[in-house]
Order: structure tokens, then sequence, then C-alpha cells
């Protein structure tokens, strides 16, 4: 009996991310996001680059931007800091080490928990900024273009886990 289960078994697991709408669950999705008062519509990925490493702390209307990400050892700060920073989680951390070795006053992302966390955060705060999962997006934030809209191939946050 087990044995004819076996190729059943198979089967419904190849086809799964196709039942699932093609995503399979090694897929993160995020979105960049401000707040829904925010005159930011659209960044480069060097913009961003800039603000999770701390060189842009203020926006051009002169509000304080506030960046927010997910913890440590996450799937989702692992994709922020490889597609925006270029970086491990463990050069990430040594940077900012090396920032405030060498006296340079540099503001470091806010750690939140999840992504209703930082949409909360975000739409509570009119300089935030942070990632969220695409599914989470509701009227308190807007998401921003990041060197095209999200689904794009030049959207850069979306890949393995």
């Amino acid at each position: 009996m087990l044995r004819q289960l076996i190729p059943l078994l198979i089967v419904i697991s190849l086809l799964a991310p196709e039942v699932s709408g093609g995503k399979s669950e090694g897929v993160v999705d995020l979105v960049i996001v401000v707040n829904k008062s925010s005159a930011v519509h659209a960044l480069s990925s060097d913009d961003l680059r800039a603000i999770y490493l701390g060189e842009k702390s203020a926006w051009s209307d002169g509000r304080k931007v506030l960046p927010v990400a997910f913890g440590p050892g996450s799937p989702e700060l692992h994709l922020l800091l490889k597609a925006v920073c270029r970086m491990s989680e463990a050069d990430y951390k040594r940077y900012f080490i090396q920032m405030s070795f060498e006296g340079k006053t540099v503001v470091q992302p806010r750690i939140l928990s999840s992504s209703a966390a930082v949409r909360t955060f975000v739409g509570s705060n009119p300089g935030a900024i942070g990632p969220i999962h695409s599914n989470q997006v509701d009227d308190r934030v807007s998401i921003v273009k990041l060197n095209g809209a999200p689904g794009e191939p030049a959207y850069k946050l979306s890949g393995q886990r």
C-alpha cells in the first residue's frame, strides 16, 4: 500500500507550488514602504542603500529618516542586505562597528519582529521607511518604486530565502 502512495506523494509535492499560485514557501516578496503622507514615491537602489547604511539621515523635506528592518537571522533581513546593501549580515554588523570606531554618527535601522510591526511603525511615523511582505500593504503606507515597480524584473526585493 505504501509503495503505491509514494509516486502520488511525489507528484503532489511537485505540483504544490502551482496550486499555491506559483510561489514556493522559499520565496520572499518584500516591498519598501513609507508613510502615506510622505512625498517619496521612488528611490534608486543607491538611495535606499544610503538610508540603510546610515549615510542619508533626512528626507528632502527635512524630516528625519527612520529606517526599520526585520531582526537578525530573518530571511527578510538577509534579502534586504543582499539586494540593497550588497552585504551579508556579518558585514553589515561590522560596518556599523567600524563607523562607531571612526567616531561617525550613523542611524541604524530600528529592528522590528514582523511585517505587521513594520507596517504599523511606518504608518505611524511620517519619516519612516521599511520592508514589508507584499501582501501586508494597507492604506497606512505607500509602496516606494525601487528601480521599477514591484513585480518588474528591475525591482530588487524578491528572492529566495
